[in-house]
């Protein structure tokens, strides 16, 4: 009797073995699977070997419609059964969508849940069903269903534990696809949309590794699609001149705009819009870089200031003769006692000469603002040195006019 008893549960604990092993296989082939159709066709394919049974189905909830959809279903009638609905606690598997619990039915036609609508279609006999919940966490996103036992069997508790089991391996997987096929889409939209960009746009990592482009972007910097690909950004300082990234990084700016210009060949300036991409802990992730070609702007602006430079430079000459000569022609006892209009013309070509100066050299100070290598200190400063800062500027202007600047005590008076 005790060696019996020995031997029975060797048998059970071997058909256990034998049942984790099927599990622990039929888990490492569902994890392969990222792909939503194929994997709970394979889903139903191990469903149906697991617990051997004549067929097997697989409904997800349609949460805007609350009803299961029938998405995957196994056996000879399967394809009449896919996209059949129900609602929520509707039959069988309604009841289990509803409930969230696990069953066994043995015989159908005794059992009130049971909805015959799905035979009727099918013309196929449903005996037996074994029904469990797909749960993620607590939430139940559907219900999966063996349909009668071969060789006329029943299901037994055993085929429920071990359809449990497998039922918790399948909604993770199921879960993993259904991210993984969003990532994917969303990263067809992304594509999709720098496709369409007509400015080059790039994706990089923190360290400016380039994740992503565009077309317009190997245009614009007339580099190949594998010249792109993987490259790290910093490598463009080869044949462009751009600022350091290294201090962007330090830095923490979310959004700059910058110049990229290229060293040698036909001239080319290109405007760098770049904007940090940041987690919810303000960590960095990567950076965006919209690129436009701004180099018929940049040539006409400095084709403009060249011009204004060169008109401004050859107006100094002649004005250096004019501005020099008008003072000693106004000295009367050198040249001769002048009438009233004479000495009237001169003074207005004196004026007029140095007017004429002021604004030739305000010219030339705005002209040199657009060449690169004028640097401009940029600092904080208060409103009281600001103000008496323009005061001074306009002495001259003030004492030819016998004018007087006034300013309110509650300016001067004003720290910032």
């Amino acid at each position: 009797m005790k060696k019996m008893v020995e031997e029975k549960l060797i048998d059970i604990l071997k058909k256990r073995n034998q049942e984790l092993l099927v599990l622990l296989e039929t888990s490492r082939i569902l994890t392969e699977k990222l792909n939503l159709e194929e994997l709970l066709t394979e889903i139903m394919h191990q469903a149906t070997k697991l617990v051997k049974a004549e067929s097997s189905s697989l409904m997800l909830i349609d949460e805007e419609k609350n009803e299961l959809l029938f998405n995957i279903a196994i056996g000879d009638k399967g394809n009449k059964v896919k996209q059949m609905r129900l609602k929520i606690g509707e039959g069988i598997a309604g009841w289990v969508a509803k409930e969230g619990k696990a069953i066994i039915v043995d015989d159908v036609s005794k059992d009130s849940r049971f909805d015959s609508a799905i035979d009727d279609i099918t013309k196929y006999k449903t005996k037996s069903i074994l029904c469990v919940p797909l749960k993620i966490k607590d939430r139940i996103i559907g219900v999966m269903e063996a349909i009668n036992k071969k060789k006329k069997d029943t299901f037994s508790k055993p085929d429920l534990d071990m359809f449990s089991d497998f039922a918790a391996q399948a909604v993770v997987a199921i879960d993993n696809a259904k991210l993984f096929g969003n990532l994917e889409q969303e990263k067809e939209k992304i594509e999709a949309m720098f496709a369409g960009m007509g400015d080059g746009a790039v994706f990089t990592d923190s360290n400016f590794k380039i994740l992503m482009f565009n077309r317009a972007a190997c245009n614009l910097l007339n580099l190949e699609k594998d010249e792109m690909t993987g490259r790290n950004f910093r490598g463009l300082k080869a044949d462009y001149d751009f600022i350091d990234l290294d201090k962007i990084k330090d830095d923490k700016i979310k959004s700059m705009l910058f110049d990229i210009n290229r060293r040698e060949g036909k001239k080319l300036f290109v405007s760098c819009r770049l904007t940090r991409i940041i987690n919810n802990d303000d960590r960095t992730m990567g950076y965006m870089m919209v690129l436009r070609d701004v180099t018929n702007d940049k040539t006409e602006l400095m084709m403009t200031r060249d011009f204004f430079s060169l008109i401004s430079h050859k107006l100094k000459t002649p004005l250096v003769a004019i501005t020099g000569y008008t003072p000693m022609l106004l000295k009367e006892e050198e040249f001769g006692k002048l009438n009233k209009f004479q000495k009237s013309a001169i003074k207005s070509i004196d004026e007029q000469g140095k007017h004429l100066r002021e604004l030739i050299e305000k010219l030339l100070t705005f002209t040199s603002l657009g060449v690169e290598a004028h640097n401009l200190n940029i600092e904080k400063t208060g409103l009281n040195d600001l103000v008496q800062l323009s005061i001074k500027g306009l002495d001259d202007m003030m004492s030819e006019k016998n004018a007087e600047i006034r300013c309110d005590g509650s300016v001067l008076n004003n720290p910032t």
